[in-house]
């Protein structure tokens, strides 16, 4: 059975695990509302769709149609977490907000550590860029979603139109200006956990959304 999967197929599930474990870290950190936890994870069961990753990927893909399959765990787990946090925040009240900023940036530190271990390389603009996109959920590899405009050992810039995540954020009816604020939060921690003597900066020019990966003076 796993003969069918190749490499890129168990690369592309684990960042899709990292999203739905971000979801449950973020249900963990508002049990003082039990109540509105398990009626908001009910709420997107029944609006999104339920997910569970407790098996190996060999055991629940469809080997069939794994690029579909792939594709429709994407949508899920992007959907259902933009949907739990538009839902808390409504439930519960925007002062969550500053929770949420935390667990996001503690969650992308977290993982920026850890690819210190498992990576390459993270002493280099180019090696950062491709690390952290080892654990990035950036869509399927063959969306190619970023131009890169600028390359070199301290500093690469790269440009996309939009969130490649903005479609699922646009279908639960989540605040795209949260969404995009918690997600920059947690790519800057990344990379200031792989590597504090870069930075990750964010602009917008003519609605596109600029990166800018630099080492710092």
């Amino acid at each position: 059975m796993s003969e069918s999967l190749a490499q890129i197929h168990h690369w592309l599930f684990n960042k899709i695990k990292i999203v739905s474990n971000r979801e449950n870290l973020l249900m963990q950190k508002f049990q003082d509302h039990a109540d509105i936890v398990e009626s908001v994870r009910e709420m997107a069961n029944q609006s999104v769709g339920m997910s569970s990753f407790n098996q190996e990927l060999e055991q629940m893909i469809d080997h069939n149609n794994i690029h579909q399959w792939l594709q429709r765990q994407i949508n899920l787990v992007e959907a259902r977490e933009a949907y739990i946090i538009k839902e808390l925040i409504n439930m519960i009240g925007n002062d969550i907000c500053v929770t949420m900023e935390e667990t996001f940036k503690k969650d992308g530190f977290s993982y920026g550590k850890e690819a210190v271990t498992f990576s390459k390389g993270v002493s280099t603009a180019p090696e950062l860029y491709q690390t952290l996109n080892d654990y990035y959920l950036n869509g399927m590899p063959c969306d190619k979603c970023d131009v890169v405009k600028q390359i070199s050992p301290n500093i690469m810039i790269w440009e996309n139109e939009q969130w490649q995540q903005q479609a699922n954020w646009q279908r639960v009816g989540a605040d795209h200006s949260k969404m995009e604020e918690l997600y920059l939060i947690w790519l800057k921690s990344f990379i200031t956990g792989a590597n504090c003597s870069f930075s990750l900066e964010f602009n917008k020019k003519n609605s596109i959304n600029i990166f800018t990966l630099k080492k710092l003076d």
